[in-house]
């Protein structure tokens, strides 16, 4: 089934899936605040906006143009990176929680100390 989709349907899934992804939500909800904390409007705020949505889909247009840019050669580098990304998934789970739990303490002593 994934095998015999267009290139837009896969871009659609990656999008999809993408918002699903259990370490998304903490990095979203970060970003969030500090955006609030920023007191952003108008242009300001739609362009953070725009900018974080690029760099969200730079990955995926990335994957969208290797078999474009690199055609049969580009095959065997996804296929590695896939095969990396689902064999370590826990452990890049574990060093953004580690990171993101890191940052929450550092602000709450900052917090407590001030």
């Amino acid at each position: 089934m994934i095998t015999n989709m267009s290139a837009i349907q896969a871009f659609g899934l990656g999008i999809m899936s993408m918002t699903v992804n259990t370490k998304n939500i903490p990095i979203l909800s970060s970003l969030g605040l500090t955006i609030a904390r920023a007191d952003l409007t108008g242009v300001a705020l739609w362009t953070t906006f725009v900018v974080i949505a690029l760099i969200g889909v730079s990955a995926l247009i990335g994957l969208g143009l290797a078999p474009v840019l690199f055609g049969a050669r580009g095959d065997r580098a996804l296929i590695e990176v896939n095969d990396f990304m689902i064999g370590y998934t826990n452990v890049i789970m574990l060093v953004i929680f580690l990171l993101l739990g890191a940052n929450f303490i550092g602000n709450g002593i900052t917090a407590l100390s001030a």
